[in-house]
């Protein structure tokens, strides 16, 4: 199922990313990275608000798939950020603060271990 959604996505095919995940039984559409690969879909076209809930309760478990260092998480949520803020007539956010639980970029800053 995910590397069918990463397919779908990738080919910009989000009307059957929807179609896929509405046949999907709620035990497989509420594993963490199809809900990050819903949100993304949901993102791209147009839906800031629901992509946001749809990450954040991904994020709450542990998202296996994503490995320390990708960016997708936080790509996402960049993302989400800059459309709320054109929805709502505001600027384009300049920085955005990525919630931890999002953050899977290494941190060069810090020693290892910490």
């Amino acid at each position: 199922i995910k590397d069918s959604l990463k397919a779908m996505a990738e080919f910009k095919r989000y009307d059957m990313m929807f179609a896929l995940l509405e046949l999907l039984p709620e035990e497989i559409r509420s594993r963490p990275m199809v809900q990050v690969m819903e949100s993304l879909a949901l993102v791209c076209t147009g839906k800031p608000v629901e992509a946001e809930a749809v990450l954040l309760n991904a994020a709450r478990d542990e998202v296996r798939d994503v490995r320390e260092g990708e960016t997708s998480l936080s790509q996402i949520y960049r993302e989400i950020q800059r459309q709320k803020a054109i929805l709502a007539g505001e600027p384009e956010p300049e920085k955005i603060a990525i919630p931890f639980i999002l953050d899977l970029q290494m941190n060069t800053d810090q020693p290892a271990g910490k």
